[in-house]
C-alpha cells in the first residue's frame, strides 16, 4: 500500500517562515506567475489541484471564502499570515488597492489600450455624433473600454 499520504495542514507549515503573531509569515514554497504563494491539494492524481497559499491559509485558520476574495491588509504577496487578511468582492479589492496608491491611471497601466490623445479624439468624435463602437473599431478596442473611458468610468484623472 504504501506510505500515507502526509495531510495538506502539515506539508503547509513546511513551506511558512513562522515569526510573531503581529508580522508577515512569509511562504517560502512555489510562487505563481503575480507572485502569489501556491500550494497543491488534493489527492495525487484527478483530484490534485493548486489552491493560492494565502487562500489555504485564511480557509485553515478563519474559515470558508466561498466565492469571495482574499484580500492582504499588508500587501505582502508571500504573506500567509490570517491576521492580515480580510474577505472581500473583487470590486473591493481595486478598491483597497487604489486607496493604498497601489494603482497605476491611464498609460502607467502595462495593460492600458488607450492613452489621453485617443481618449480626447473620441471625444470630439462624440460630438460628431460618431458611434461608441465605430470610434472603438478605429481605435482597435472593446466598445465597452471606450465607453468607460470616454465617460470618466475610468480614466478618472482626466478631466472631463
Amino acid at each position: 500500500m504504501g506510505p500515507k499520504p502526509t495531510p495538506p495542514e502539515i506539508r503547509f507549515w513546511r513551506h511558512v517562515d513562522k515569526r510573531g503573531p503581529d508580522d508577515c509569515w512569509e511562504w517560502r514554497g512555489g510562487l505563481c506567475g503575480p507572485g502569489y504563494g501556491i500550494f497543491k491539494v488534493g489527492k495525487l492524481g484527478i483530484d490534485r489541484r493548486n489552491v493560492m497559499a494565502h487562500r489555504f491559509s485564511y480557509e485553515l485558520h478563519i474559515g470558508s471564502l466561498g466565492n469571495l476574495e482574499c484580500l492582504h491588509t499588508c500587501d505582502n504577496k508571500k504573506c500567509v499570515n490570517p491576521a492580515h487578511f480580510f474577505k472581500g468582492t473583487q470590486a473591493d479589492n481595486m478598491q483597497d488597492k487604489v486607496n493604498k496608491g497601489r494603482s497605476r491611471p491611464g498609460v502607467l497601466n502595462y495593460q492600458s489600450k488607450l492613452d489621453e490623445k485617443k481618449i480626447a479624439a473620441a471625444k470630439v468624435f462624440r460630438l460628431n455624433r460618431w458611434s461608441y463602437k465605430k470610434i472603438a473599431e478605429r481605435l482597435n478596442v472593446s466598445t465597452m473600454t471606450l465607453y468607460n473611458a470616454v465617460t470618466g468610468k475610468t480614466w478618472k484623472h482626466l478631466v472631463r
